[in-house]
């Protein structure tokens, strides 16, 4: 029986590294594709097979997965919309895909995405496989909650969600039952920056959509997101149980329980 292999899409943070390690203790042959100016090639390092290339040479990337002989991808970190808007697309293929959007929705360009790769012969897997260990827990994390607390965190949810379903974003600053922040095309972390420069003792909300698919966009945070919400001065950094990815989650509730911040799944 031959060697499954899985291709893998490296997009922003860890994500890539822990996806590539999930696969491999699977028995796969990893064949990790790292999208230039997104992440470098060490989140890549213990793929069987890796390569750098810019988001907007969709055909080279199409080349590399089939010289793979790989015939299921899995999209591994975050990429950044402003791509978009500030890219100048010369790849044919590139320029084929591109003239299908409709809108720069997040989840409508998903989905033309992979209906793309679809029709090119291969299957997009859920990223939420071989993953769930690190799928938040539900309850207190870190720290403890107080009425006043939870009553931001009980806000911030339905907050998030609208917005989340809305596409404007996943992540929301609340303080005192009011908005302070609202996640956009900037991204999670500009957000949180922005809840410290407006207001101290936020809480920090992230959710996934109500129909998430599982294939693109499971919302994540890690120790990285911990550290800026603590030079925000956040009190609370609030995320779906089960449904938001937390990495590097022991040294994150280190760091947490230092600085008093309050870290809690929400069920």
């Amino acid at each position: 029986m031959s060697q499954p292999s899985i291709g893998i899409i490296c997009g922003q943070g860890e994500f890539p590294r822990l996806t590539i390690d999930a696969y491999r203790k699977q028995g796969y042959r990893t064949c990790a594709l790292v999208l230039r100016e997104e992440n470098s090639m060490d989140i890549a390092s213990e793929a069987d097979h890796s390569m750098e290339l810019p988001i907007e040479k969709i055909g080279r990337i199409i080349r590399f997965f089939r010289d793979q002989q790989v015939k299921q991808l899995v999209f591994a970190g975050k990429v950044h919309k402003k791509v978009v808007y500030r890219t100048i697309f010369t790849d044919l293929t590139a320029i084929r895909l591109m003239r299908r959007f409709k809108d720069h929705r997040d989840a409508s360009m998903m989905y033309v995405i992979i209906s793309f790769l679809e029709e090119e012969g291969f299957e997009v897997v859920p990223q939420s496989r071989y993953m769930e260990e690190h799928l938040a827990p539900q309850g207190v994390i870190s720290g403890k909650i107080n009425s006043e607390l939870a009553e931001d965190i009980k806000y911030g949810h339905r907050l998030a969600r609208l917005m989340a379903d809305e596409e404007v974003g996943q992540t929301v600053a609340v303080l005192r039952q009011s908005a302070v922040a609202i996640e956009a095309l900037e991204g999670t972390d500009k957000a949180i920056a922005r809840a410290g420069e407006l207001a101290k003792g936020s809480t920090i909300v992230k959710v996934e959509r109500s129909h998430q698919d599982q294939r693109f966009d499971i919302p994540t945070i890690g120790l990285e997101t911990v550290e800026l919400a603590i030079i925000a001065k956040c009190r609370c950094l609030a995320i779906e149980a089960d449904k938001v990815f937390f990495f590097q989650r022991e040294e994150a509730m280190k760091l947490a329980k230092k600085h008093q911040l309050v870290l809690y799944g929400i069920g």
